[in-house]
């Protein structure tokens, strides 16, 4: 009897320890899962760095701010300024902090640009916007809300202060508020774009015909000067008045600009180019008898960075074509009175 007394005695006390043992895992345990879900409630949210430019200016005073350039993109042409007046920099400021970043879009909206430059003494903010797509200097484009405020208060100021500039040779050239600009292609003689040209009506289409004597190569007779091609399907052009522009294709199609150069002719003591915007980058091809002929490059990315096909593309014909503005021996552009 008192060994039947002892193994109760001690199947009890195994019985309690295992219990006791058992209850503080669970403790431990639950312990555990709120430490757990305090940690991925605290995590900290990195959507703030998408626009890195946007959250500096939340933090900056307008106080703070010097001058803030713009340059207006519509289908009238391109309207630029600059802007020290204290109140005006409050007003754009406060129109810019209002608009949110939504979701990432490949889309652009033509004739309906919009670049800001804010400068303080130290920094310079820059935001650009193509309808209302927002592009970041990675090449990502992004839907945007409220927009329309500032665009709007530019607009307003554009008419009171008579800056607007209907100039459709600057429209064509202006690669940072205009970026993405995809005018119908012409390419192995298509019907060229109608222009309002230069002053005199010069037109780069006149005599236009294309050669490919077939080894890879195509040449393409403008007025006054001829341009060397690869002769394939990756490249398309638009010739309107003054201008010839030309584009990676896939890139045009795609919504992401695809501009590799514009040619402009212009008069002989017309040095107007001298005045594009500074993200525009002008190189100068020499002179014939009748015009002197510009390369004006896009300072901006023109093609889908994620597409290693289109970017390798893209470098071929950039790269090809960029010799023209560094005045290469072997430049794919002669002038009608070159040697």
């Amino acid at each position: 009897m008192k060994k039947l007394l002892v193994l109760l005695t001690a199947l009890i006390m195994i019985i309690t320890l295992v219990a006791c043992n058992s209850g503080q895992g669970n403790t431990a345990s639950t312990d555990e899962e709120e430490n757990t879900t305090s940690v991925e409630e605290t995590k900290p949210n990195d959507s703030s760095t998408t626009w890195p430019a946007m959250d500096a200016l939340q933090s900056l005073p307008a106080t703070d701010i010097t001058t803030i350039e713009y340059v207006r993109a519509t289908e009238g042409g391109i309207s630029a300024d600059q802007i020290d007046d204290a109140a005006m920099i409050e007003d754009i400021y406060l129109r810019l902090k209002d608009v949110n970043i939504k979701d990432e879009s490949k889309m652009g909206v033509d004739d309906d640009g919009l670049d800001i430059k804010i400068a303080t003494s130290n920094t310079t903010l820059r935001f650009n916007f193509e309808g209302d797509i927002l592009l970041l200097e990675d090449g990502s484009r992004y839907e945007v809300e409220n927009l329309h405020m500032l665009k709007n208060y530019i607009d307003s100021l554009i008419a009171e202060n008579g800056v607007a500039r209907d100039d459709s040779s600057i429209e064509e050239t202006n690669s940072s508020a205009a970026a993405g600009v995809a005018p119908d292609a012409s390419k192995d003689g298509g019907t060229p774009s109608s222009g309002s040209g230069a002053s005199d009506s010069y037109d780069v289409s006149k005599g236009f015909e294309t050669v490919a004597p077939g080894d890879g190569i195509e040449y393409l007779y403008f007025n006054d000067f001829m341009l060397v091609m690869p002769d394939n399907e990756k490249y398309s052009f638009d010739m309107e008045g003054d201008s010839v522009t030309f584009y990676l294709f896939s890139a045009q199609q795609e919504g992401y600009g695809g501009r590799l150069v514009t040619i402009k002719a212009f008069d002989l003591d017309d040095t107007s180019y001298e005045e594009f915007p500074m993200e525009v980058h002008v190189a100068g091809l020499g002179q014939n008898v009748n015009k002197r002929f510009v390369a004006i490059y896009p300072s901006d990315l023109q093609y889908n960075p994620q597409d290693s096909q289109q970017a390798a593309d893209y470098k071929d014909l950039f790269d090809h074509l960029h010799k023209i503005g560094e005045g290469a021996v072997n430049s794919p552009l002669q002038t009608s009175d070159s040697d």
